[in-house]
């Protein structure tokens, strides 16, 4: 009798984990069908049971039509706009060094002229300037930094239109860097709180960056 009540609670047992194995996939199954059919409206509300970011196909497919599947890497363009960014810097040292610095010292082409860079009362006004110890942060702060190498033309308006590139490049870094992070927290990597402070610092960031 003994040995029966045991072989009939056993397998009571395995019926009540088989139900439960059951009831816990089918709810799985109908969240990630929930969460599929409305990825997309509820893509900035972030996933709460999800392990996985659905994709949505298009409707209407042709027969044996394939997708285009393009793949993006947010840090790759952080590297870009990196490179931009000293490409730029190179730039403006070069042209500074190369014809800044000798126009700058031989003063205006216009004699006493005081207009634009030789408008300071040291060494004078409408008099040429040494650029590494008399330029206008040197005179206003008393040491100069990177940003004096394209103060001064031609390098500040050659820079000027070199900038944009560096400057678009972290654009597109904010925004795949953003999204990456969303895709994140849908898949359950990340915490709430910290996809709540990427929401309120990104539109900072661009405004910033812009």
């Amino acid at each position: 009798e003994l040995e029966g009540q045991k072989t009939e609670q056993t397998s009571r047992s395995s019926s009540i984990l088989r139900e439960r194995s059951s009831w816990e996939q089918s709810s799985i199954a109908s969240i990630v069908d929930g969460k599929r059919n409305g990825c997309i409206s509820n893509f900035m509300k972030g996933a709460t049971a999800e392990n996985v970011a659905p994709r949505r196909k298009p409707l209407r497919m042709k027969k044996n039509q394939e997708l285009i599947k393009l793949s993006l890497n947010a840090e790759s363009w952080r590297f870009v706009a990196y490179l931009f960014f000293w490409s730029m810097v190179i730039l403006a040292i070069t042209l500074t060094k190369t014809i800044a610095v000798g126009r700058l010292k031989a003063g205006p082409e216009v004699e006493g002229d005081q207009c634009g860079p030789f408008n300071q009362d040291t060494p004078g006004k409408g008099l040429g300037f040494d650029f590494e110890t008399e330029s206008h942060l040197m005179q206003t702060f008393g040491f100069a930094n990177i940003c004096a190498n394209w103060d001064y033309t031609p390098s500040r308006e050659i820079v000027a239109m070199f900038y944009p590139l560096f400057e678009y490049s972290l654009l597109i870094y904010l925004v795949l860097d953003f999204l990456t992070i969303a895709l994140s927290y849908k898949r359950g990597e990340l915490s709430k709180w910290f996809w709540n402070f990427v929401k309120i610092c990104f539109p900072i960031e661009i405004v910033l960056c812009s």
